[in-house]
């Protein structure tokens, strides 16, 4: 199978998996640092005039699509497509959620620290890829 097209396809499955399930474990509201985020699945929280949200969640998409795409490289002609599919989808929407999730409790726990721009928190997830 071409590696170009297990990329766009980590594109596609990874959008699907990271709106519905993704988005809400890492940056839904958990109750005392939980383990996941248990809320806004699908963006169900997000106004839909208000852009914010949906900007916030192609940033973090593209970044969870990028932690799929590092790892394909690696698992090239090695794994059956589908697996990798598989693989892919369970990457974008548990695995990077939840470092991310993490990364963001740990740092707004934090001594001395402020809440952590969005944009601060994708190396965590990039370190989930490597």
């Amino acid at each position: 199978m071409n590696i170009l097209l297990k990329n766009v396809l980590d594109a596609c499955m990874g959008a699907i998996a990271f709106y519905l399930l993704g988005y809400g474990f890492a940056y839904g509201g958990s109750e005392s640092g939980g383990f996941i985020g248990d809320g806004d699945f699908a963006l169900s929280n997000t106004a839909p005039d208000n852009g914010g949200g949906w900007a916030s969640f192609f940033f973090q998409w593209a970044f969870s699509a990028a932690a799929a795409t590092i790892v394909s490289g690696s698992v090239a002609e090695r794994t059956s497509f589908i697996g990798y599919l598989c693989y892919s989808a369970f990457l974008t929407g548990f695995v990077y959620p939840v470092v991310v999730h993490w990364c963001a409790a740990a740092a707004c726990t934090a001594p001395l620290t402020t809440t952590p721009h969005p944009s601060t928190l994708p190396g965590c997830g990039r370190a989930t890829a490597g």
